[in-house]
Formats: C-alpha cells, structure tokens, sequence
C-alpha cells in the first residue's frame, strides 16, 4: 500500500501542512508587531519605576490627580482624539506644558511627541494623534508647571 493511498497518512500529512502554516503565519505577525518582551536594564528600570510611583503617591497626598483618557479602539493610520485632565481637588490646571510621548518598544526610529492643547469648554488638554504603524505602542504624558511634574502612562495595541 502505497502513502498516497493511505487515508491516515494523507490526514497526518495535511495535518502536518496545518501546523507547519499556522506557525509560520504566528511569526510573520509577531515579526510585524514587536512586542518587546526584554527589558535590557532591569534592575535600574525598576529604580526609576520606584523613584516615579514615590513622586505619583505624594501628588496623590496633596490632590492632585491626572487621568488620561484614549479611544477604546486604538487604529493606525486614523487620526484620533487622546485627552488628559490634570485637577487639584476638582479644579483643573490650565497654562501647564502638557506633551503626549509615543513610543514604539524595539523600533525607536517611530517615536514620537506632540504638545497637546488646553481646551476652555472642557478644561482639559487634548491632541489629535495619528499612529503610523500597527502594534504596541506605549503612551507617557507628562505635564509640567511651575516644578509640578505629573506623569501618567498606558500600553496600547493599534489594531
């Protein structure tokens, strides 16, 4: 009996064909997605992911919050609408230098700033961004007055 013949052998080699597809379609996707799962400086990224929660728990003790607001649905190549609000006890800080930084994890040639605007009618501070590429993108805005520093940041997944 030859193999061709052989109805197990014919389902082992479509499966076979299968797996062999299904991983090569998983890593031309994460090639073109970078997550970046490896941090090169560890020990000293966790230092300053101290040094910042310490600085963001002592905002916190004298009132001052800042909350970022991003679409639900983060697309590329479509320009979209990231919104920050910056407040003490409920009023909002205007005058400030508020600026958005988008970096990509393993593609530092894409990264990117932008100084977002205070908006009158609804006392907080927006942009109109418009990410080039598809995948992870992580978001740090910073807002600074007068020695106030505040700091907010957040992952994203462009679709």
């Amino acid at each position: 009996m030859s193999i061709h013949r052989s109805p197990i052998m014919m389902v082992m080699l479509m499966l076979f064909i299968i797996l062999v597809g299904a991983t090569v379609y998983r890593i031309i996707i994460a090639l073109e997605t970078h997550p970046g799962l490896v941090v090169e400086d560890a020990y000293s990224s966790g230092q300053r992911y101290a040094i910042t929660l310490n600085h963001k728990n002592q905002l916190a003790q004298l009132g001052w919050a800042l909350n970022l607001v991003t679409p639900e649905a983060v697309s590329h190549n479509i320009k979209q609408i990231y919104t920050v609000n910056s407040t003490q006890h409920g009023k909002a800080l205007s005058d400030a230098l508020v600026t958005a930084y988008f970096y990509r994890p393993l593609e530092k040639v894409h990264d990117f700033s932008i100084n977002m605007l205070f908006r009158q009618g609804i006392d907080k501070y927006q942009a109109y961004i418009i990410l080039p590429l598809k995948g992870r993108w992580d978001l740090v805005v910073e807002v600074v007055k007068e020695g106030l520093v505040q700091r907010v940041s957040k992952k994203l997944f462009a679709q």
